[in-house]
Order: C-alpha cells, then structure tokens, then sequence
C-alpha cells in the first residue's frame, strides 16, 4: 500500500518560463504504468467545517456534485458531517476539511493506493493559513474553486503547469478571488478517460470458474459498449493475468 500527496499552490508570479508540453489532461499512475483509481463508480467524502467560512459545506457539496454531473461513469456522495480532522491517516475515511498545511500551500490532496491502482482512501485539507470565502471575495481563495481542484486528485487526475492549460480546473494554480466552478472540457474528458463514459455498463461471463489444486488456464469475456473502457487486474498473487488485461469495448481476458 502506497501514499501519493498533490498540492495546490499560490499564483505568486505569472510563470512563462520551463513550461512542459501541453496535454489535454493527466492522470496518476503507479510505478508500473497502471492508472490509479477507485475500483467503484462511487466514492463518498465526509465534510468538516470547522476553521472555514460560511457557506463552507455548500460549496464542497457543490463542487462534488460538479464532478457527479460530468458525463462519466463515476459520482461522488455526500456522506455528512463529521468532527474528523484526520488528513493522509489510512482509515479508509475519505474526509474533506480545514487545517493547517505549509505556506505556499492552498490545498492539499492525500491518498491511499494499493500497487495495482486501486485508491482507497483520499483526504483534502484546505490551508488554515489563509483566508477563505465562497462568494469570491477578492483577498480570499473559493472554497468551491480549491475543492473542485483537490476533488479532481480524489479521482486520481494530476495537475496541469502549462500556462495553455490555465482555464481548467486541474491547473496547478490558484489565486484569491479566483472563481473556477465549471469543468473545462479537458476535465471531462479526463474523468471520463479513467472511469468510462456516463451509460457504461459491464459484464463477464462466467463470473466464477473452478480449478484443481494443480491450477488451470482459463478465460473470461467482457462485454461492454463501444468506448467503454476497463482494465482486468488480480488481487490475489495466485491469479495472473496473462493477455487482455485492459480495453475498450468487448474483450477476453486470460
């Protein structure tokens, strides 16, 4: 199991200067290639106020109903408040809130991942150290503008430094006043990259098969609609996947 840890930094100076080569969107992997991400369609986040402005619990709500919205195979729920201020602990909790965070530092995003991509735990902390407001108030960073970015991370999209890529909610940049509520369509299609298409729907035939104790081959055939992508992974080091271990649409895996 492995922890991976995003930050969302203060625009201090306009940076023209070692940008990298533009991409439409990016996404975290492990050390092995494989994309990080919930084995689910679904992840629920629990709020903690304390330390934010008013509004606070609206705004992270709105930017998680955001994500939810775009056309993608994946939604994030609302499971209520909480007094929680843990943040990067593993205990399967995924928990937004306040705290305290290194200067220079608005937001950040810690997660849990086991070495086959699967996230399982993924915590957001906004900085204490500066001012927070949700009606775009001009010194104060947006709660919903910050959560919407970290929220991004909790799907395992990683950040954008590209002065190209500045209109989009997975810019690496932030300033106060800053309002950036809506999805670029590069988010979309991120989200949708990791996750599949909103209407995906999968299946396999068989769902179960018996072996002796010697051990087998066999196969398994998936059916899914056209640009629906998945990927086939072993979580028991007894099973190995030895061809089709991802694609879209229908497929075989082995």
């Amino acid at each position: 199991m492995k922890r991976k840890t995003f930050v969302l930094t203060v625009v201090v100076v306009l940076l023209l200067s070692s940008i990298s080569s533009l991409e439409a969107y990016d996404v975290c992997r492990t050390s092995g290639g494989a994309v990080i991400k919930w084995f689910t369609n679904n992840a629920t986040f629990y709020v903690n106020t304390s330390g934010g402005p008013s509004g606070a619990l609206t705004a992270t709500q709105n930017a998680m109903q955001t994500w939810t919205n775009a056309p993608a195979n994946f939604s994030f729920s609302y499971g209520g408040t909480t007094t929680s201020t843990a943040h990067g602990i593993y205990d399967l909790t995924n928990i937004i809130g306040f705290g305290s965070l290194p200067v220079g530092t608005v937001g950040q995003n810690a997660f849990w991942y086991y070495s086959n991509g699967q996230l399982i735990d993924s915590d957001i902390r906004l900085n204490t150290y500066y001012s927070w407001a949700t009606n775009g108030a001009a010194g104060s960073f947006d709660v919903e503008t910050v959560a919407l970015h970290e929220l991004g991370h909790s799907l395992c999209l990683s950040d954008l430094y590209s002065a190209a890529d500045s209109a989009k909610v997975m810019y690496g940049y932030v300033s106060t006043g800053q309002l950036k509520r809506s999805l670029h369509l590069d988010d979309i299609d991120g989200i949708a990259f990791i996750y599949g298409p909103s209407g995906c729907t999968y299946f396999i035939t068989p769902i179960n098969a018996n072996f002796s104790a010697s051990g087998g081959v066999g196969s398994v055939a998936v059916t899914a609609g056209a640009g629906c992508e998945w990927t086939a992974v072993s979580n028991n080091a007894w099973i190995t996947v030895t061809g089709g271990s991802s694609g879209s649409g229908n497929g075989t895996v082995t």
